[in-house]
């Protein structure tokens, strides 16, 4: 598996973790991760982005209509700049510009995040294994509260053979994100560039193989439907009912998401199905009700 721009057919062994926002985009790459991967889980993020209430309707009831388990992590204080601090009206840039809608650090800091996560969904295989060195499992060897790379016999975790555990691909991890070829002038951490230093900072972190996959990062959005289309054709509805639009009380029709998107969809012919979900708030149901979408 190349971890950036794969659309074969062929199914992949191991672990998705969807980055899902409920847009059009990570809607499609869901749809992706769940013809490819045994195990597919998803993780939202609430970091109070403007459209923070409808974002996570569309994410959560998406992931509950399809059996996807789903997480929602919540970032206090931690972004400040960027969508944060108002929504720009969509104009054309250069390449080489950041949209003002950038916030700085966010992806990555997500990728992690939903790494941790996927690590405790998913413990590494290897740590059944057995020591080259000493034979001793990784577990005994964590135990005596050892070296998290190195072992008390000198062995490192790389060095434990898979013969006790199963193949290594079953215990890879993919992270997926939706990136197209529009984000990546604008979103430096959208561009290729990124996502494979990503993929291979990830694996060092945790000392076993993170995949940070992102289908779609060299086609345009149309060409991401057309492929959708052909591919998961009866799932498009969900494409259609995605919410993409920055602003809370969209869609407004004037942000960089909203046109990009109103272009997409013209160019292969589909309904705009969006529409502002109705939310009850003030209560301790409030969460519940985001999650459900009801």
């Amino acid at each position: 598996m190349s971890g950036i721009d794969e659309k074969g057919a062929r199914p992949f062994l191991g672990n998705a973790c969807v980055l899902l926002s409920g847009g059009m985009d990570s809607t499609v790459c869901l749809f992706w991760a769940l013809a490819k991967f045994q195990s597919v889980r998803a993780v939202a993020f609430d970091y109070g982005q403007p459209h923070r209430d409808a974002e996570l309707v569309a994410a959560g009831s998406l992931a509950r209509r399809h059996s996807v388990p789903f997480e929602r992590v919540v970032l206090a204080d931690t972004f400040a700049s960027g969508l944060l601090t108002g929504v720009p009206v969509h104009e054309r840039m250069p390449t080489t510009a950041i949209h003002r809608a950038f916030v700085p650090g966010r992806n990555l800091v997500f990728l992690s995040l939903a790494l941790a996560r996927a690590c405790l969904w998913w413990p590494d295989p290897g740590a059944a294994g057995a020591c080259e060195w000493c034979g001793k499992t990784l577990g005994e060897h964590l135990d005596k509260r050892d070296s998290p790379l190195r072992t008390p016999c000198g062995g490192l975790k790389s060095g434990f053979v898979a013969g006790m555990a199963p193949a290594p691909s079953a215990g890879d991890i993919t992270l997926v994100m939706g990136c197209t070829k529009e984000d990546t002038a604008g979103f430096p951490d959208c561009t290729e560039a990124f996502l494979k230093a990503a993929d291979g900072a990830l694996s060092a972190a945790v000392a076993r193989k993170v995949h940070v996959a992102a289908p779609y990062v060299k086609s345009t959005k149309t060409e991401m439907l057309t492929d959708a289309s052909m591919r998961f054709g009866s799932s498009l509805a969900e494409v259609q009912a995605s919410w993409s639009c920055y602003e809370g009380k969209g869609p407004c029709g004037k942000c960089t998401a909203c046109v990009l998107r109103a272009q997409a969809f013209a160019a292969v012919g589909l309904m705009d199905l969006c529409a502002t979900p109705t939310i009850t708030g003030g209560d301790v149901h409030r969460d519940l009700r985001l999650l459900e979408g009801t």
